[in-house]
């Protein structure tokens, strides 16, 4: 429940800003998987660190590529409008 309501306050803190807001919601639905899970069958420790890591670590690749991109994009556009000054 801890994890469900600090991605609910990354959530909220800044909304307009699309990268909280896209951890905030990794951050709920993975305590909500780790919850169904949970409440489904005893699950042991270990696989549950083992499927949180693995979650977590493709949400930090998805939003480091996605950044990288966007980084991209923002230099892209400002070599175009630097060289139609010229």
């Amino acid at each position: 429940m801890l994890l469900f309501f600090t991605g609910l306050m990354v959530t909220l803190y800044k909304f307009k800003h699309l990268i909280s807001v896209l951890m905030g919601f990794e951050l709920m639905g993975l305590a909500l998987i780790v919850l169904i899970q949970s409440m489904m069958s005893e699950i042991n420790a270990s696989l549950v660190f083992i499927y949180l890591s693995f979650l977590v670590g493709t949400s930090c690749l998805g939003l480091s590529l996605m950044i990288g991109y966007v980084r991209m994009i923002k230099s892209d556009l400002y070599f175009s409008i630097n060289m139609s000054k010229l």
